[in-house]
């Protein structure tokens, strides 16, 4: 508390974790060529796989607490950032064939995110309350997979470039918003609007492809009408636009 109105919160995490596994799987394939069976064969597989992270972030929160009840000013930044690497060993021994197969997975990958918000809040009347506020959010997301074979069982595995995944990405969203509600002895309404600007830029990194989707205005208007019953029931009539974003594994190819 630098005074009574102006507090200051700064905090901060840090979490690191590792995953081992080991399995053995018993496999039995058989092919097929229309309705007749042609033949089966059974393998062994043996997988040894090990997964580590880190993360880390931080956050500052200020506010400011006018003289006026309920009548205040906050300010708020978070970052966090995680890295991530990961081997995989599998081992395919078939039974009734002079076949092994040696296969090697790794992985890096990295997610940066970073969000600055600022909202203001004043109650002009006891019945007429104003809102209004910014936020921006960036992240920077990227990651590396690569398999590899060892086709001559002397330990030199080889990389498969048709199976591996470099990829990349930044998302930024930048957005304000307004909103004014006015209460009455029966009823209330509040009425609000949110302008947005996003873009998203991917890239894959092996082929030097990189795509976007740019969106520089979307509004996103809300309505809500309330009227009281009695003490304890009330009847809500409300309009509001809103985004579906794709979720974390629809963003990667």
């Amino acid at each position: 508390f630098v005074n009574n109105r102006n507090p200051f919160t700064l905090s901060g995490s840090f979490m690191r974790g590792q995953f081992a596994n080991d399995a053995t799987q018993a496999i039995r394939t058989g092919t097929v060529f229309g309705s007749q069976l042609l033949g089966t064969s059974n393998g062994i597989r043996n997988s040894d796989s090990e997964r580590n992270f880190t993360n880390w972030g931080g956050q500052a929160l200020y506010k400011y607490l006018f003289p006026k009840e309920g009548k205040e000013w906050t300010a708020d930044v978070n970052y966090n950032r995680s890295k991530s690497d990961n081997e995989g060993f599998f081992n395919t021994s078939y039974l009734n064939l002079p076949l092994q197969t040696r296969q090697q997975q790794l992985g890096t990958g990295s997610n940066e995110f970073v969000t600055a918000q600022t909202d203001y809040t004043n109650p002009l009347t006891d019945k007429i309350k104003l809102e209004l506020g910014a936020r921006a959010a960036v992240r920077n997301f990227r990651s590396d997979n690569f398999n590899f074979q060892d086709d001559n069982g002397d330990g030199q595995y080889e990389q498969v470039k048709n199976f591996t995944d470099r990829y990349k990405f930044n998302d930024q969203v930048y957005a304000a918003y307004g909103n004014f509600a006015h209460a009455f002895p029966k009823w209330g309404y509040q009425v609000g609007l949110r302008a947005e600007s996003s873009q998203y830029t991917g890239t894959l990194l092996d082929i030097d492809s990189t795509f976007k989707n740019e969106y520089p205005l979307s509004l996103f208007p809300s309505a809500f009408v309330t009227y009281k019953l009695n003490e304890e029931d009330n009847i809500q009539l409300s309009y509001t636009r809103r985004i579906n974003r794709p979720s974390f594994f629809q963003l990667i190819p």
